[in-house]
């Protein structure tokens, strides 16, 4: 089997020149961790883009465990009501269920976010995007359909600085990094923007990204975060009928939870078998080239194939 996994991904190392990591595991053991191309080492920080929402989902259960706010918790009360986005419930926020639009890749409101990152600097960034994502109407009533939206975990991130009078950074320092043991998971933070809306290297600045898609890490911090968290809770975030939640897509069918995500330049994709404990993380750092998705996939319809 790792000889085929092995086969097929330096093929796509030498005719489409992937460049990037992978990290094979199957019931807590590694089964391939591998590097490709010049600039990527096994201990590299990594962008983990919408791979960030599954953690603020677990902030966001943490929060739920230990404060007043519900599931059922609309954001009227939590924004004393200053806002015309309905009646959205944090359950709503969770499982992509709000009709809230998508800050950064709606097409009509693209123009909207490049003024209001021209006119603000980062101190006031964040604060002018959620009062902005709070007074634009929903595309549908909260509830009735699953619409993928990059303001519902933004939102999220607001919300538990609000609660908690805590810093969504610290937040999760205290309640998960610490508590798992995630050494080299981290937000990071730059100080130049260039070309409209972006840092230096094609980093996306804090603010803009936050709790949607800020996370920097490794693969072996989020395989330690697979193993001592996500397989705990497996079948708790998998018990109601949702197509998103917890910050996953879900294939109840195949008992396989899985996210993908992207910068300007590179993307990322996971697949988590929880009946077979196989674990498939692949970065790509040539997003225009191919999506990681692609290359995950194929990996997992070999594993499935040979029965590993």
């Amino acid at each position: 089997m790792l000889y085929d996994v092995k086969n097929i991904l330096n093929k796509y190392f030498k005719y489409i020149r992937f460049k990037g990591f992978v990290l094979v595991t199957r019931e807590n053991s590694i089964l391939l961790d591998e590097k490709y191309g010049n600039k990527i080492y096994r201990k590299s920080v990594l962008p983990f883009a919408s791979l960030t929402k599954q953690f603020t989902a677990a902030a966001v259960n943490e929060l739920i465990s230990t404060t007043s706010v519900t599931l059922e918790t609309s954001i009227y009360d939590i924004y004393c009501k200053k806002c015309q986005i309905g009646d959205v419930s944090i359950r709503n926020l969770l499982t992509m269920q709000s009709g809230i639009v998508d800050y950064l890749n709606d097409s009509l409101y693209k123009e909207k976010l490049i003024k209001i990152i021209n006119l603000y600097d980062a101190s006031q960034l964040k604060k002018m995007i959620i009062i902005d994502i709070l007074n634009n109407n929903t595309k549908f009533k909260p509830g009735t359909k699953t619409n993928y939206s990059n303001s519902n975990y933004y939102l999220l991130g607001d919300i538990i600085e609000r609660v908690t009078n805590m810093s969504f950074e610290c937040y999760l320092n205290n309640t998960i990094f610490n508590d798992f043991d995630l050494k080299n998971t981290f937000f990071l933070k730059g100080n130049e923007i260039e070309n409209d809306i972006y840092y230096k290297k094609n980093f996306l600045p804090y603010e803009l990204t936050y709790s949607a898609c800020g996370l920097y890490s490794t693969p072996y911090d989020f395989y330690k975060w697979v193993v001592e968290y996500l397989k705990f809770n497996i079948q708790r975030i998998i018990e109601e009928d949702y197509e998103y939640n917890w910050g996953l897509q879900i294939d109840k069918k195949k008992k396989v939870v899985s996210h993908s995500g992207a910068t300007l330049t590179e993307n990322m994709n996971f697949i988590y078998d929880y009946k077979n404990d196989i674990l498939i993380y692949i970065y790509n750092e040539e997003a225009k080239m191919f999506d990681a998705y692609e290359i995950t996939t194929n990996v997992y319809k070999i594993i499935c194939e040979n029965k590993v």
